[in-house]
C-alpha cells in the first residue's frame, strides 16, 4: 500500500511561512509540519498548531539558524560571538570536521528545544532536524538519545538508497556518505519513513508519481512572500510556488486516483 506523509519544514519560521503550512492543510494535501522553536513564529505556530489538531506536528531541531533556546550562551562552541546567532551551516560543518565543537553544548541546546517545545503544551508526533543536521554522526547519536529520554520514537530517519533528494551530485554524495558514517545504534525501537523524497527540482506531482509501496515522506518548504521570509529564508519564490503545489486540486486529484493513503507521522506503528 502507498503510504504518505506530506511534511512541511520551517513551521514558526514567521508569519507568512505559518499562514502558508496552516493553509496547505486546511485547503489542501499537507498532514505534517515541523517546528521551529528559535524562531519569531514559534508562539503563533504553538497557537495555530492547537487549533488544528489534525495536523501532525514535529519538532525541527536546528543549530543552524537563527539564536539559541539555551541560556548557556556564554562559552558556547555553537554561537557567533560576534552576531550572537549559530554559526551558518558551512561554518558549522566546518568547525564539526575540525573538532571545534563542544557536543555537550549540543546536548544541552537541543535538549532546550525539546523541553521548549513540551512546555507549550504540544507533544511531538517525531523530530527532524534543519539541515539535515542528523546526518552527522556525532549529532545522530545526541538526538537519538535525546528521543530515547523523552520517549519520542518516530522520526525522519534518511537511509542510503531509499533517500530522493534533487540536490546536485556532489551534494548527494556528501548526504550519502554521512548516511553510511552514521552512528552504530539500534534503531529497532524507531518508527521512520521507508522513504525520504523532496521537491527541489522536481513538481510535487511528479514525486506523487514516483511514490513507492510503504510509507514515504515528501518534504516540503511553503511560504507566502513577505518582508519576513525575505529576512530569514534565501529560498523566497520557491516556497510560495510550493505552496500553490500543495493546494493544487491536480495534486489532490493525483494522489485519490493513485490509492495513496494521506497520514501523519503519528500514525506510523
Amino acid at each position: 500500500m502507498k503510504i504518505v506523509i506530506i511534511n512541511a519544514d520551517d513551521f514558526g519560521l514567521c508569519a507568512g511561512v505559518n499562514r502558508a503550512i496552516i493553509e496547505a492543510y486546511k485547503k489542501g494535501v499537507l498532514t505534517s509540519a515541523t517546528l521551529f522553536t528559535n524562531m519569531i513564529g514559534f508562539k503563533e505556530a504553538v497557537d495555530l498548531a492547537k487549533q488544528n489538531k489534525g495536523l501532525g506536528i514535529g519538532i525541527h531541531l536546528n543549530l543552524t539558524w537563527g539564536k539559541p533556546v539555551s541560556k548557556e550562551e556564554r562559552g558556547s562552541t555553537l554561537i557567533n560571538f560576534k552576531t550572537g546567532y549559530f554559526y551558518s551551516l558551512p561554518q558549522f560543518l566546518l568547525r564539526y570536521f575540525l573538532g571545534s565543537i563542544n557536543f555537550r553544548d549540543v546536548q544541552i541546546e537541543l535538549e532546550y528545544q525539546i523541553n521548549k517545545f513540551i512546555d507549550n503544551g504540544l507533544f511531538p508526533t517525531h523530530i527532524d532536524t534543519h539541515h539535515h543536521i542528523i546526518l552527522l554522526p556525532k549529532i545522530f547519536n545526541i538526538i537519538y538519545s535525546l528521543m530515547m529520554k523523552y520517549r519520542i520514537y518516530r522520526c525522519r530517519l534518511l537511509q542510503p538508497s531509499k533517500t530522493y533528494f534533487s540536490d546536485s551530485l556532489l551534494k548527494r554524495e556528501v548526504k550519502y556518505a554521512m548516511l553510511k558514517k552514521r552512528g552504530k545504534v539500534d534503531v529497532a525501537n524507531l518508527h521512520f519513513p521507508d522513504y525520504v523524497f523532496d521537491i527541489e527540482k522536481i513538481t510535487l506531482k511528479e514525486r506523487i508519481s514516483q511514490i513507492r509501496d510503504g510509507v514515504n515522506e515528501i518534504i516540503t518548504h511553503p511560504g507566502y512572500i513577505d518582508e519576513e521570509v525575505g529576512e530569514f529564508s534565501g529560498r523566497i519564490y520557491k516556497r510560495e510556488e510550493e505552496l500553490h503545489q500543495l493546494l493544487s486540486e491536480e495534486v489532490s486529484d493525483l494522489i485519490k486516483r493513485s490509492n495513496i493513503k494521506l497520514i501523519n507521522y503519528g500514525d506510523i506503528n
